[in-house]
């Protein structure tokens, strides 16, 4: 993984995203995104999870996450929020809404790098990230995907 992120993830384009498809297995699974992550330090990593036990779990044994890292916890149901636990309290997160928040007028900019952002790759960008970067921010601290 270290060789094949470090030679496809080259600036400008140099973003990496975790699980495209399928989610965090073990704590023992995060430890070993993190050592990649830590090996390829000129890369941005993004994780999307549900599994915020193992996150807690991670973290609860002193483990550290690499800058690099934006783990992003992702809500289990179309328009809800996470609920995560309190050791988790701060972390970005993701939501997946069935109305645009646009459409109702919500806080969908980035205000000096903080607030929520609505992803807009799939009616704008042909389902493509191209040049927003929000997801791998950590100083976003909510991404809202409509449902599509």
């Amino acid at each position: 993984m270290v060789t094949m992120i470090s030679r496809k993830c080259q600036p400008p384009d140099h973003f990496f995203r975790w699980h495209d498809s399928g989610d965090l297995q073990s704590i023992w699974h995060l430890d070993r995104i993190v050592a990649v992550c830590e090996r390829t330090p000129a890369v941005q990593h993004w994780l999307p999870t549900r599994e915020y036990e193992f996150v807690a779990g991670y973290l609860a044994m002193g483990k550290k996450l690499p800058p690099n890292l934006c783990i992003r916890l992702s809500a289990h149901m179309i328009d809800s929020e996470p609920v995560l636990p309190p050791e988790l309290a701060g972390f970005p997160v993701s939501t997946v809404s069935s109305v645009s928040l646009l459409s109702l007028g919500g806080d969908v900019q980035i205000v000096e790098g903080k607030g929520s952002v609505e992803c807009r790759a799939v009616e704008a960008r042909d389902n493509k990230c191209g040049e927003c970067r929000a997801c791998w921010d950590r100083r976003v601290k909510s991404v809202n995907y409509p449902q599509h």
